[in-house]
């Protein structure tokens, strides 16, 4: 499944749910998908009317997202292909050291003969997720996460999948209106660096998170420019699970903000600032984890 992702040609629709935090509140988003090697990507929303038209492009090189009405677009470098395949290679020994792995059987996701699989934590107890992968080409058909108590946090999957259609290039490039506003850099690679190096590039001591939840490994560190602001970025992953920690200079102003100074970067995003640098930290763990995150960076 893993080794699958970037590899594999697709067209189709996807919908994908969406909670928010501590409600039964939920929105379906319903999206084109156009894959195809090596990692070049095309995804527009369908429904809802208010993310209509909302367009993620990748050419393999840099990621480009695009909301045409607020005519912004966010431009990110992606990492090289051997880089790529490294941290392939590291997130399948984390999910096999951090996950038992559970076979569900064969079970018929959007036409396709899929293998069902569940995964559980090692480390500690909670949550499920759960992965339907397709029998043929190991492309991920649809994901589903469970919280402890056994209730739905979101789940995504193809209701329509056609595979080998010949896809031409040119859904893969994206040209810039000339009149919108960019945000983000716009070179073609962003490489890693160490925490040594980044500490030593960064305009301000970068704080690490002394503390990390079980089975989380450092993954890599970047410096980004969005415009004048420099943004620090640590990635953390166990296999199946990511952190990110982002910071920024408050720079005058009281309230916390994400990367390009956006005031809500994503709902389950905890923000906050501290000693003159705001803080972001977005994660795909529980809420209780990031608060003692948070906790240890401002003691």
């Amino acid at each position: 499944m893993v080794r699958a992702e970037g590899e594999v040609a697709l067209e189709g629709e996807q919908e994908t749910i969406y909670f928010r935090l501590g409600s039964a509140e939920k929105q379906t988003v319903r999206e084109r998908v156009c894959l195809k090697p090596w990692h070049r990507k095309r995804i527009e929303v369908l429904d809802p009317e208010s993310r209509r038209g909302h367009l993620t492009v990748c050419d393999g090189r840099t990621r480009t997202t695009y909301l045409p009405k607020r005519n912004v677009l966010f431009q990110t470098p992606l990492p090289v292909r051997s880089r790529t395949e490294a941290v392939k290679v590291l997130r399948v020994r984390l999910l096999k050291a951090n996950f038992k792995a559970t076979s569900k059987g064969i079970q018929q996701i959007a036409g396709r003969k899929a293998y069902a699989i569940e995964l559980r934590s090692k480390r500690f107890e909670g949550g499920v997720h759960r992965f339907w992968v397709d029998a043929a080409t190991y492309a991920r058909l649809k994901e589903e996460r469970l919280g402890a108590d056994g209730r739905s946090l979101g789940s995504s999957q193809f209701v329509r999948v056609t595979f080998r259609k010949p896809l031409d290039d040119s859904l893969f490039d994206f040209t810039r209106p000339a009149d919108a506003q960019c945000r983000g850099a716009e070179t073609n690679e962003l490489p890693p660096l160490s925490l040594k190096e980044l500490d030593r590039k960064a305009p301000f001591s970068v704080a690490a998170p002394p503390m990390l939840p079980g089975g989380f490994v450092f993954e890599s560190a970047r410096l980004q420019e969005h415009g004048d602001r420099k943004v620090v970025w640590l990635r953390y992953i166990d296999g199946l699970n990511f952190l990110s920690l982002f910071e920024t200079p408050v720079d005058g102003e009281k309230e916390p903000q994400g990367p390009g100074g956006a005031r809500f970067f994503r709902r389950d995003a905890l923000m906050w600032n501290s000693d003159g640098i705001n803080f972001v930290l977005v994660g795909s763990v529980p809420q209780l984890q990031r608060e003692a995150i948070r906790a240890e960076l401002t003691k």
